[in-house]
């Protein structure tokens, strides 16, 4: 399987309790989608931006000038 959403859809259709611990994982290997978009890249309804660079602002206290972009193609 190429496509980790095939696995992920697989799964949830078997246990949709499992979202949680996918999104948990997700999110600890370097994800930055929150669970709504993580959830609609799972089923196809948007491509997340899997390249988007780390923010050099994270932790330091001060504003990102990018806080308010959005890390995915989703339509908010």
């Amino acid at each position: 399987m190429n496509d980790p959403r095939i696995a992920a859809q697989i799964l949830l259709q078997q246990d949709p309790d499992w979202f949680e611990d996918l999104w948990l994982q997700y999110w600890a290997n370097g994800g930055n989608a929150d669970k709504f978009n993580f959830d609609a890249y799972v089923h196809r309804l948007c491509e997340l931006d899997l390249f988007r660079p780390a923010d050099p602002y994270l932790g330091t206290g001060r504003p990102s000038p990018t806080a308010l972009m959005p890390y995915t193609s989703c339509a908010n």
